[in-house]
């Protein structure tokens, strides 16, 4: 059964990931629209330059690569896309934004289908997260907080969905 790509696989599952995160109320409340980066989205450069702290907590799903088989088997192709959750929370709390968020995202992506409810996708995980304290570029240099949050999507494409017409 073919697959229906009138929208690139990858677009497709970067969508649903934001998706999957905006159907929970306690993160839309939490993250304003306008401090949810999505570069696939419709903005050129969604990226804010300078944030103030209203501009936080901050979130954006940073698309990452993955290996590739073309060859998994005689009918099909895996790859595998990783893509990052990255939280900035604006402060140097830790349990002001970054633990709260992560929280709430570590329980939204176990709640989530594992597939996505692509077809396509085999497996949706969340796989590892790491903590790190930046200087943010606001208009008074200051601290903050983030949080990365790594998933990793593996997919299986049957090879005829691979032919150019």
């Amino acid at each position: 059964m073919a697959n229906d790509f009138t929208t690139d696989p990858l677009t497709q599952i970067h969508n649903k990931l934001w998706e999957t995160l905006e159907d929970n109320a306690d993160f839309t409340t939490t993250v304003k629209d306008k401090n949810r980066i999505k570069y696939s989205g419709t903005d050129e450069n969604p990226s804010k330059t300078e944030r103030m702290i209203a501009d936080t907590p901050q979130v954006t799903i940073v698309p990452q690569g993955g290996p590739i088989n073309f060859h998994m088997s005689s009918s099909s192709m895996m790859f595998t896309r990783i893509f990052t959750i990255v939280i900035q929370s604006g402060s140097l709390r830790v349990n002001l934004q970054v633990y709260p968020l992560e929280w709430l995202i570590f329980k939204i992506c176990f709640a989530a289908s594992d597939t996505l409810n692509l077809s396509f996708v085999k497996k949706f995980r969340l796989v590892d997260s790491t903590l790190s304290r930046d200087e943010i570029e606001t208009l008074g240099a200051r601290r903050e907080w983030s949080s990365t949050l790594t998933i990793q999507v593996d997919v299986v494409i049957p090879k005829t969905d691979l032919a150019i017409p």
